[in-house]
């Protein structure tokens, strides 16, 4: 994974496991509720990780990293709260949505929904 070596060694992101997409620091793939499908278009993927952080420093952690993987951020009205935030990228024939969502506030418990899908034309 090319990925690897342009992150600081101090971080340890693992990978999701049918996306070449790292995890957040801390957080770990939730084994259920986990979905692959291969189509003619393209796959459809969704997968969720959960752990301790900020709704906002998870962001920023993939607007830094998915271009790196070839992702193109689109461009669309953010409704980010401390709380919440979602937000879509975009490449070759793929678009990929993340959605952030703080679960405990007093813990800092917060979960990530992958959406894989292909492009609509």
């Amino acid at each position: 994974m090319f990925l690897a070596s342009s992150l600081k060694a101090e971080e340890n992101h693992g990978f999701l496991r049918y996306l070449d997409i790292p995890l957040f620091s801390g957080f770990k793939e939730l084994k259920e509720g986990s979905l692959l499908f291969n189509g003619v278009k393209g796959r459809l993927i969704e997968s969720k990780a959960r752990g301790e952080g900020e709704v906002e420093k998870v962001i920023l952690f993939y607007h830094k990293v998915l271009p790196e993987l070839g992702w193109k951020a689109l461009k669309q009205a953010k409704k980010c709260t401390y709380k919440y935030c979602k937000v879509k990228y975009s490449r070759e024939k793929e678009r990929l949505t993340i959605e952030v969502s703080l679960l405990s506030k007093g813990q800092k418990i917060t979960e990530v929904l992958y959406e894989l899908a292909p492009k609509v034309p």
